[in-house]
Order: C-alpha cells, then sequence, then structure tokens
C-alpha cells in the first residue's frame, strides 16, 4: 500500500496591492482580520539581507509588507511592490470571464455565518459583487472582489464540512 502525503496545513495567502495601509485598514474593518506586527519597509539598496527580499526576485527593490492574522490562524500578507511597482492597471475581469481563463490565482475563502451581511459590508466599504449568493450542498456562497481586484468567496460552513455534505 503507497503511504499517504502528508496532509500540509496553509500558511498563509499573499496579495499584492497598490496601498498596503489602505489595504490593510480594509481587510481589518470587513472580515475583522487582526494585525500581526507594523507593516515593515524593506529596501534592498539599504538593506539586502531582510526576510522578504531573501526569497523575492532580485527584480524587486522595494517593498511594503502587512501581515494579517485570520480566525483560523492562516496569515494574509500584504505586498505593496513600491520598486517596481504594480501595474495599477491589472484588475480582475472575472465579471467577464477572461480572469478564470488566465490561469494561476484565482480566489482565497472566508467563512461567514451571514452570507448577505457580509456581502453587505464588502460592498459598504468599496469592494464589488460577483455573481449571485447561491446554494453550495445546501449552504450559501458568494464571490466578491477587494477594491484591488482579489476575488473573495464568501460561505457559509468550513471547506471540509462543505465537502461532507455530500
Amino acid at each position: 500500500m503507497a503511504k499517504r502525503a502528508f496532509n500540509h496545513p496553509v500558511n498563509h495567502i499573499g496579495l499584492a496591492v497598490p496601498d498596503v495601509e489602505v489595504a490593510q485598514k480594509w481587510y481589518m474593518d470587513v472580515f475583522g482580520f487582526r494585525q500581526l506586527r507594523s507593516i515593515s519597509f524593506e529596501d534592498r539598496d539599504s538593506n539586502e539581507d531582510t526576510a522578504a527580499l531573501n526569497i523575492l526576485p532580485s527584480v524587486v527593490r522595494k517593498v511594503k509588507l502587512a501581515y494579517l492574522g485570520t480566525g483560523n490562524s492562516v496569515g494574509i500578507e500584504l505586498f505593496e511592490f513600491i520598486d517596481p511597482k504594480i501595474d495599477p492597471q491589472r484588475e480582475s475581469h472575472i465579471g467577464n470571464g477572461q480572469h478564470i481563463t488566465l490561469g494561476g490565482f484565482f480566489h482565497f475563502a472566508i467563512t461567514t455565518p451571514d452570507i448577505e451581511a457580509m456581502r453587505r459590508k464588502v460592498l459598504e466599504y468599496g469592494g464589488k459583487a460577483v455573481g449571485g449568493v447561491g446554494t453550495l450542498d445546501g449552504e450559501e456562497g458568494t464571490y466578491v472582489q477587494d477594491p484591488w481586484g482579489n476575488i473573495v468567496e464568501l460561505i457559509t460552513v468550513s471547506y471540509e464540512q462543505l465537502l461532507s455534505n455530500r
């Protein structure tokens, strides 16, 4: 019998945003994420030996980072690339289906007991609705978009609970 592979936990998710302070406030205000440490600024020209710059490609010269904690200990890192700058014209095109066909990152999901209330809060704080609220194996779910184009799925139960409902 083949040995089962180790079930690795998700450690954190990193998102590129044009303004780390604004994005940090948004994620804290909307989803209640907690700031784990102060926003850091890393500059390859003044200190090459920093945690993020040690593993980022050398083309990245300057970056600001915010570190947030979620309710189940999965981290959210927000990156504001300063040199080179993030392209402000890049945005998700999920509304017309183009984003899905590009490959790569599509969305991450937040568990919330009240889909409609959370969806309203996202809209109130400058996010967008992406499609409607639907039923997923007896549970509610929907997609929303943060102000920077990242897609977030809102769902009423944990991932494992959702799949065990089948």
